[in-house]
């Protein structure tokens, strides 16, 4: 979530930049600041409301995992394993028979890599820097 927390900053930002490139010069400061602020504030509340509204899509139109039948979750939960194991297993092929690796299959390996192991370091990492592994 830091991700979408800081484009949601980012849109307030260039929403105040906008706001104030557009006031006429005649306004106070303390009108321009108080618009500028009002503006990033907007911005900010219609791009969480944006992104409220995708993971209610999404949701509704997957639905949620754990109403479907058993059989479609393990269908689901296969996907990515069953992708892997034929990209390592087509590599693997093609080293053992000395054939060289296409870029697109090199390229694939390395996002089922960054996959499997990314999302796991990336986890560790918020969790650390929000201070959930501390102990105490």
């Amino acid at each position: 979530m830091v991700g979408w927390g800081e484009a949601i900053g980012a849109v307030g930002k260039l929403a105040g930049r906008v706001v104030d490139r557009v006031l006429p010069e005649t306004m106070s400061e303390k009108e321009r600041a108080e618009l500028t602020l009002r503006a990033e504030q907007v911005a900010q509340q219609m791009a969480l409301e944006e992104e409220r509204l995708l993971r209610s899509f999404i949701v509704d139109y997957e639905g949620r995992a754990e109403s479907l039948p058993e059989p479609v979750q393990v269908l689901r939960a296969s996907v990515r394993p069953l992708l892997s194991y034929l990209l390592v297993t087509t590599t693997a092929w093609l080293v053992w028979n000395g054939q060289p690796i296409p870029t697109e299959l090199h390229q694939l390996d390395l996002l089922c890599l960054a996959f499997w192991f990314g999302e796991r370091a990336v986890r560790g990492f918020l969790r650390a820097r929000s201070g959930q592994d501390r102990e105490g």
